[in-house]
C-alpha cells in the first residue's frame, strides 16, 4: 500500500493530505450510503490504529460528525 500511496504522490499529483482527505470522505459517503435512513439513530465508532491509514479514519470521522 505505501508503494501505491507513493507512487500517486509522485506521479499523480495529490498530496498526502488530499489522498487523506478524499479517502476519508469517501468513506464518509459510503457509511451514509450504507446506513442509509438508520443513519440518524445509529452509533458510529471509528477506531484509528497505528498504521498508514489512519489520518483517513480521522478525516472520515470529522465528516460524520459534521452531518
Amino acid at each position: 500500500m505505501r508503494e501505491v500511496d507513493r507512487v500517486a504522490i509522485e506521479e499523480l499529483g495529490p498530496n498526502l493530505y488530499q489522498m487523506m482527505e478524499n479517502a476519508g470522505r469517501n468513506l464518509a459517503v459510503t457509511v451514509l450510503e450504507t446506513l442509509d435512513a438508520a443513519w440518524s439513530r445509529t452509533p458510529v465508532s471509528v477506531l484509528c490504529g497505528t498504521g498508514g491509514n489512519g489520518g483517513g479514519g480521522i478525516c472520515a470521522a470529522r465528516h460524520l460528525a459534521n452531518r
